[in-house]
This record gives structure tokens, C-alpha cells and sequence, in this order.
């Protein structure tokens, strides 16, 4: 499964349909979005698609990956 655009995973989302979104895992980066799109992550069975997403806390600005998780799953 590749990383892509935030925008795109939001197209994968049916209103109602029950998805989540959630951390994909709990690294933080110190990569762009950019660089992260298109790059390879391991596939989980119920993740529809993963994506980058712009953070910041008290230690600076990072980059998070984050998930669309299907229902039930």
C-alpha cells in the first residue's frame, strides 16, 4: 500500500458508512507531506488507505501518518 494525499483518502469515504480515521502508527516525522506521498507502508487487513498529515505539539511541528480504518475491522 503507497501513502497518499490526504484528499484522496477523504474521496474513500462514503458519508455514513461507518470508516475511522486513526494513527497508522505512532512515529513522528520530521518529513514533509510531500516526501511521504507515494512511498510504501505495510498493508493491514481493514486500512483502506494511509495518509500524511501535518502536526504540531510543544516540541515543533512533525508529520503524522494516519489511516482510514474500515468498519469492524
Amino acid at each position: 500500500m503507497k501513502i497518499i494525499a490526504k484528499q484522496d483518502a477523504m474521496r474513500m469515504r462514503a458519508p455514513g458508512d461507518g470508516t475511522r480515521l486513526i494513527k497508522y502508527d505512532c512515529g513522528k516525522y520530521d518529513t514533509s507531506i510531500d516526501d511521504c506521498i507515494g512511498k510504501r507502508v505495510r498493508q493491514f487487513d481493514g486500512i483502506i488507505a494511509v495518509y500524511a498529515e501535518r502536526r504540531t505539539d510543544q516540541d515543533g511541528a512533525y508529520t503524522q501518518l494516519m489511516c482510514v480504518q474500515k468498519p469492524n475491522a
